[in-house]
């Protein structure tokens, strides 16, 4: 399943509502239980598909708020918000 379509899975009523202890997630079953099924490479291509959509859209948003940065400029500040969480 292409990570978009899987990111794309919507809340319904048939699924539990997100568990949370602490700031850690816990995953739906049927989630788990799909994730699961996959082998380990199937889960290392979703991993980076969706580590690269998230650079994609961070690039865009960021070329949008500074059209006058350049390429460089972009791409640090793209590296600096996925290594540390800052702008």
């Amino acid at each position: 399943m292409p990570v978009a379509v899987w990111c794309a899975v919507r809340y319904n009523t048939a699924m539990s509502p997100p568990t949370r202890i602490g700031t850690i997630e816990i995953p739906d079953a049927e989630v788990v239980r799909v994730l699961r099924g996959k082998s380990p490479g199937e889960r290392i291509q979703m991993a980076y598909e969706s580590n690269r959509l998230v650079r994609e859209r961070l690039r865009a948003h960021l070329a949008y708020e500074h059209p006058d940065w350049t390429e460089q400029q972009l791409a640090g500040a793209v590296a600096e918000r996925m290594l540390y969480g800052t702008s």
